[in-house]
């Protein structure tokens, strides 16, 4: 698993571990990883769901098949499911390189049985990984369509129809050290993913103590829940 997705599969489980996320399910459950790419992180979610699909507009040949996992090849923009077909919605890092999100948010909640979640990570408006050139060349590189997102706008997506529930994370030690693991990336994967976790802790503390959120140099968390038959007649 690349390190990146390592130190955001990390930040899920301590945000989103007690709404299930990465945790046993006690019955059958379908999972739709939206952007998979080789399908690495969605194949560690296997105790919560039965079956896994995996969709992306570019599927490598390479990619890594646990049992119940399955690719499609698909636009997030145009999904090729039947509305309500899955009870977990992963996104992660992926907004930020779809043209029309708002089409992708619309799919995305589609997809979703009642009663679904929704888990997503995205980078905030003013993500940084050092001066303005260097970011900019990352985000040239990883094929981003948009800075990010401001908490407000993100949320205006999802929220209705789910019920959202957002965390700005500000991650200042894996930021200061994205070029340098990318470099240790090249020689050796497994140290690249020692030192995401080393960060990980560091920004947990950054993150609990309320350090630097407000400056949304970091991610935004977002999970979100889509109302069931009951829930939507007891707002009316």
């Amino acid at each position: 698993m690349h390190f990146a997705s390592y130190y955001r599969w990390l930040v899920y489980r301590l945000l989103f571990g007690d709404e299930g996320f990465g945790q046993p399910a006690a019955a059958s459950r379908r999972l739709l990883d939206i952007g998979c790419k080789e399908g690495r992180f969605s194949s560690l979610l296997a105790p919560m769901a039965t079956l896994i699909v995996g969709v992306d507009v570019a599927l490598p040949r390479r990619r890594h098949a646990g049992s119940g996992q399955h690719f499609v090849l698909g636009d997030g923009q145009a999904l090729p499911f039947k509305p309500g077909a899955f009870d977990y919605v992963v996104m992660n890092d992926v907004l930020e390189h779809i043209a029309d999100d708002g089409a992708a948010a619309r799919c995305a909640v589609a997809a979703l049985a009642p009663g679904g979640r929704l888990w997503l990570s995205t980078p905030a408006s003013r993500f940084s990984v050092g001066p303005a050139w260097v970011t900019a060349r990352f985000e040239r590189a990883w094929g981003h369509v948009r800075k990010g997102y401001a908490p407000e706008s993100l949320i205006g997506l999802f929220s209705p129809p789910l019920t959202v529930r957002l965390e700005i994370w500000p991650e200042p030690a894996f930021r200061a050290m994205q070029l340098p693991t990318w470099i240790i990336s090249r020689m050796s994967m497994a140290l690249a993913r020692q030192i995401a976790a080393l960060c990980f802790r560091s920004d947990r503390r950054a993150w609990a103590a309320g350090r630097y959120i407000k400056n949304l140099y970091g991610h935004l968390y977002l999970s979100g829940q889509k109302l069931t038959a009951s829930d939507e007649k007891s707002f009316q």
